[in-house]
């Protein structure tokens, strides 16, 4: 088959939405010349079309496809994952820059100049991993007046309470990942009304960040966790435990 016709299938295949399409495609044609290393580019090309549309789960289902069936790899799916980890992050960008862009509306007890500033406070925060020292006393007040959080004391007991506990950092970020309360019964009230524009806006923002976020509270976790873990065997004599099981001996 010439390169002419595997290039006018790729095309055929990148107008497809649906797996079973895409592997019938490649399946038929994979008998008719079409060499194995062009099996992977059957599947990329739609799959990246609806990744760079914001579909990326409908993406993955057609590389899935793909790899259960053979044609493509574990290595090529994991590279192709690097594509949709950058992509997904600049939709999120772009995204977050149009509501960025757009007129901020006056309130009563918020001007759009407030929200403004609210919003890069927001973006600086998470920016630098939810340090103290940038949680900043506007973003504090906007987050316990009109973001469905209570004042837990003060600036300090606020961010002690959810900063410095992993599990608890994971739960403040999934408020802005799902738009559901956290302290008011999954409650979704505080996207609706004249705070509207900078809660939406604080949620686009996150999506540029809770990857990397949720991953550090995963690994703070974890060290947390088998720090205790070994702490607590030391102190009963319990340190080789696991090592004699596995069938290891000590002298």
């Amino acid at each position: 088959m010439t390169k002419a016709k595997v290039s006018e299938l790729i095309a055929q295949a990148r107008a497809l939405t649906e797996p079973d399409q895409v592997v019938a495609l490649a399946t038929s044609y994979g008998h008719h010349g079409v060499g194995v290393g062009h099996y992977c580019e059957f599947y990329i090309a739609p799959a990246n079309r609806l990744v760079s549309a914001g579909h990326a789960n409908r993406g993955r289902a057609i590389m899935q496809a793909g790899q259960d069936k053979g044609h493509i790899t574990w290595l090529q799916r994991a590279a192709w994952e690097d594509f949709v980890k950058y992509t997904e992050k600049l939709l999120a960008s772009n995204s977050t820059t149009n509501e960025e862009d757009r007129m901020f509306t006056d309130t009563k007890f918020m001007t759009a100049k407030d929200k403004e500033l609210t919003l890069k406070a927001w973006r600086t925060f998470l920016k630098h991993g939810c340090q103290r020292k940038h949680f900043t006393k506007r973003l504090y007040h906007h987050l316990i007046q009109h973001c469905s959080f209570i004042a837990h004391y003060n600036i300090h007991g606020f961010h002690d309470h959810y900063f410095t506990d992993p599990n608890k950092t994971k739960r403040f970020i999934s408020q802005f990942d799902t738009g559901e309360s956290i302290e008011y019964g999954r409650a979704t009230w505080w996207l609706t009304g004249e705070y509207e524009d900078i809660n939406r806006a604080m949620c686009q923002v996150i999506g540029l960040y809770k990857a990397d976020l949720y991953a550090e509270c995963s690994s703070a976790e974890f060290k947390r966790d088998t720090g205790i873990i070994t702490a607590l065997m030391a102190k009963h004599g319990l340190a080789n435990v696991l090592a004699v099981e596995a069938g290891y001996r000590f002298s």
